[in-house]
C-alpha cells in the first residue's frame, strides 16, 4: 500500500499534538510556520495540517496562501475553540476545523479517512481493470493496483451508486463472495467495513456538493444516498465535527452572520 504524505505546520511552542499522533505506515513530516514559504510554489502532500496552537490569525492567513497555491490539497486547520475562527477556516477552503484542545483519537481517524479517499480516487484515476475474453465467452479479470480485482469492482460500484440505497447483499454479491468473507476481505484491504466506507465516501461526496454546487440540506442528502434527514445530520456531524447548516453556512455567509448561524444549532 502506498504511503501517505502528510505535511504538519505547527506554530513552535505547540507541539503537543503532532507528538501524540500515532499514524503508522503514513510519511508524516512536521515544518514550522517559519519555514512554510517554500511550499507555495511545490507541495505533493495528500494532507496539510495547520497547528497554530490558541491563535488562529496565523494559521488562517497560511491557510488562504495554502490554498490559494494548492486548490486541491486538503487542509485541516487546528485552533482555539472559535466559531468565528472556524467560519473563517471554511471560507478560506479547509476541510476540517479541530478546536483546541484536540480529541487526537478524532483527528488521527479523520485523517486516515483521508488518506483512503485519496488512496482510492489515485486508483480510480488508473485503468483498474483488464479484461481478455476465454473461450466461455467470460472475463479474467486482473487488477492494476495492490488490492484484489474483486475490491476495486466493488468501490466502482459503491462510487457510482452512492445516491442509491446500498446493502451489504449488493457488495457481497458485487465480490462474488458470501457476506462474511466479504466482509473479512474488504477489512483486510482498506482498513474499514465496507459499510463504514460507504458512509465515509457519501459524507465527502456531501462537502463536495456543498462547496461546488451549492445545493441545500435536503437536496445533498438525497443526492447521497440518505433518505433521512436526522441520519445525514448526525453523520456528517460525527465526521466533520459540524452540522451540514451550519458547515453550509459557513460557506457562504461572513464570520458575524455564522456565529449568529451556530447559536441557533
Amino acid at each position: 500500500m502506498n504511503r501517505g504524505h502528510v505535511l504538519y505546520l505547527v506554530e513552535r511552542g505547540f507541539e503537543e499534538v503532532f507528538d501524540a499522533l500515532n499514524l503508522k505506515g503514513e510519511q508524516v513530516e512536521k515544518l514550522y510556520f517559519g519555514q512554510a514559504a517554500g511550499l507555495l510554489g511545490r507541495c505533493g502532500a495528500d494532507l496539510i495540517m495547520i497547528d497554530c496552537g490558541y491563535e488562529a490569525r496565523k494559521g488562517l492567513k497560511l491557510l488562504r496562501e495554502l490554498k490559494e497555491a494548492h486548490p486541491e490539497i486538503p487542509v485541516f486547520l487546528l485552533a482555539e475553540d472559535s466559531v468565528e475562527s472556524a467560519a473563517e477556516a471554511f471560507r478560506a477552503g479547509a476541510r476540517q476545523y479541530f478546536a483546541k484542545p484536540v480529541n487526537i483519537f478524532e483527528l488521527q481517524e479523520s485523517v486516515k479517512a483521508i488518506l483512503k479517499i485519496k488512496r482510492t480516487a489515485r486508483e480510480r484515476r488508473e485503468p483498474l481493470i483488464l479484461r481478455s475474453p476465454q473461450e466461455d465467452g467470460g472475463f479474467v479479470e486482473q487488477a492494476t493496483s495492490d488490492k484484489p480485482a474483486s475490491i476495486l469492482r466493488v468501490m466502482k460500484f459503491i462510487e457510482e451508486n452512492l445516491s442509491e440505497d446500498i446493502t451489504l447483499e449488493m457488495l457481497a454479491s458485487e465480490a462474488a463472495l458470501s457476506k462474511y468473507h466479504f466482509c473479512r476481505y474488504f477489512y483486510k484491504y482498506t482498513g474499514m467495513t465496507p459499510m463504514k466506507f460507504v458512509g465515509m465516501r457519501r459524507i465527502e461526496k456531501a462537502i463536495q456538493l456543498f462547496r461546488k454546487k451549492g445545493l441545500n440540506v435536503s437536496k445533498v442528502a438525497y443526492n447521497t444516498g440518505f433518505n433521512n434527514l436526522n441520519t445525514f445530520n448526525n453523520q456528517f456531524k460525527k465526521v466533520t465535527g459540524l452540522t451540514p447548516a451550519l458547515y453550509q453556512s459557513m460557506l457562504r455567509r461572513g464570520p458575524e452572520q455564522s456565529l449568529a448561524a451556530g447559536a441557533g444549532q
